[in-house]
């Protein structure tokens, strides 16, 4: 192909030569300032005037990174989860040691006061049951003094006071302490509690060896 001296159409106007695969084509200054003061003084959205091809440009994610960010939140949660499940049954553990060594510090001054190691009920013990109901949730055969909340039993029996979740992952499970003894121990009440042995008392109280099993209980030194 021969090439040619082609000029712009107005000699007036300064044209810039622009080379299109085989063709040459001459574009006038002005026009080219003008495009560009499209694209600094607009956003990068197609225009009436003037569209800009950078609009056409994506960021965006693909499938095989967004299932690599899926599985890494499941791993963390997998391995965050059962951590947070023992904080939550441990602080609900410590709520329920108080309450049974404040029963039990009442039902030692109540012995002092009368002679007597278990009151008629559970009202003549100096200490506060707000939000407590009498009676029982778990049933079973017990002389005990019994009241509940939400959360745990209390019971006050001529040995002690001890204590059961009534609800949750480790119902029949809780903790006991002997008002004679000052001993404490864990217990697993597994006609309630279905979970293995050791499971609430060895893994979330961090309880020592067992030391008995007898009327559907087990309990571990503490």
């Amino acid at each position: 192909m021969q090439k040619e001296n082609i000029g712009c159409y107005k000699k007036s106007m300064s044209c810039r030569e622009v080379v299109t695969r085989h063709l040459r084509i001459f574009v006038s200054d002005g026009v080219i300032n003008e495009r560009k003061e499209i694209r600094r003084s607009r956003s990068p959205r197609r225009t009436g005037e003037f569209r800009d091809d950078s609009a056409l440009c994506y960021n965006a994610f693909t499938l095989i990174e967004l299932l690599v960010v899926v599985l890494i939140i499941g791993i963390l949660a997998a391995v965050a989860l059962p951590q947070y499940e023992k904080s939550v049954w441990k602080s609900r553990a410590s709520n329920m040691q108080t309450y049974v060594r404040s029963v039990a510090t009442a039902q030692r001054a109540y012995v002092l006061a009368n002679g007597e190691q278990q009151p008629a009920e559970l009202d003549e013990l100096a200490v506060g049951l707000d939000g407590f109901t009498t009676g029982t949730k778990l049933g079973g055969n017990t002389t005990a003094l019994t009241a509940y909340n939400d959360l745990f039993e209390i019971r006050v029996g001529p040995s002690g006071v001890v204590a059961y979740f009534i609800s949750g992952k480790y119902k029949g499970c809780g903790l006991g302490l002997n008002t004679a003894t000052n001993e404490w121990r864990c217990q697993e009440w597994y006609a309630y509690y279905k979970g293995e042995a050791g499971g609430f008392c060895q893994k979330i109280m961090k309880a020592g060896e067992l030391l008995g099993d007898a009327n559907n209980v087990r309990w571990y030194a503490m």
